[in-house]
């Protein structure tokens, strides 16, 4: 990308890097780890036109990693309470895909640095 002068790099973090939450400690401590590289990346990387940006989904349903915390009883009720102020819908992959096309497109062209949040309405983070 540096040699090309250009490109854009699409890191996965989460809401919970956001947003303190109960039973998230392990996963917002260590997504913001990744959007706080991101952030950082983008500033570094921008005189060479690099793009850094994030998506930050809340849930993601009909992913493998859903399937197996939904079998937890712990983590069912907290997702399932979450799920319900997703007044939008709970996020899908097929919800994130076309976010990440457009960042990495023309249209994303003067967007670098953010965190972008996806998830149905659950939190304004």
């Amino acid at each position: 990308m540096i040699e090309r002068e250009g490109g854009a790099i699409i890191n996965l973090s989460s809401d919970a890097a956001k947003i303190a939450t109960p039973g998230e400690a392990v996963i917002g401590g260590s997504k913001a780890g990744t959007l706080m590289f991101t952030r950082t990346m983008a500033l570094e990387q921008s005189r060479h036109g690099i793009r850094v940006n994030a998506l930050t989904p809340s849930i993601v349903a009909g992913t493998d990693a859903y399937d197996r915390l939904m079998e937890n009883e712990f983590t069912k009720r907290l997702f399932k309470k979450a799920e319900e102020k997703a007044k939008l819908g709970v996020v899908t992959p097929a919800d994130i895909a076309p976010l990440a096309v457009f960042l990495a497109g023309p249209g994303g062209a003067k967007i670098t640095g953010q965190g972008i949040s996806v998830n149905g309405g659950i939190s304004a983070a």
